[in-house]
């Protein structure tokens, strides 16, 4: 082989590597990572592919960010659902004695 043929091939395979397409993780991984309900092994699996692929560390930053919102927004239904209660306890406790 040439050096011209091997500098064609080197040419060739940088090209098919920038072409080619990042594999991403499944939605259900990532959603899973961000709820925190992931096992030990999908969490490296994530931890180790958002190292690489920017992409995907977006998408899981952005769904831990939703994901940390809904989890403060929870509290807040509990406390209000409570608040509701002792309100109504509060009025019926008169009207039953």
């Amino acid at each position: 082989m040439t050096t011209d043929e091997r500098a064609a091939l080197v040419r060739a395979l940088v090209a098919e590597l920038v072409t080619t397409e990042t594999l991403h993780l499944d939605y259900e991984l990532i959603e899973n990572y961000a709820d925190r309900k992931s096992d030990p092994i999908d969490r490296w699996l994530v931890e180790s592919h958002i190292a690489e692929c920017a992409t995907c560390g977006r998408e899981v930053r952005n769904l831990e960010t939703y994901a940390a919102r809904g989890r403060r927004n929870q509290k807040w239904v509990f406390f209000a659902i409570a608040a509701v209660t002792a309100a109504l306890l509060i009025a019926l406790v008169p009207l039953i004695r």
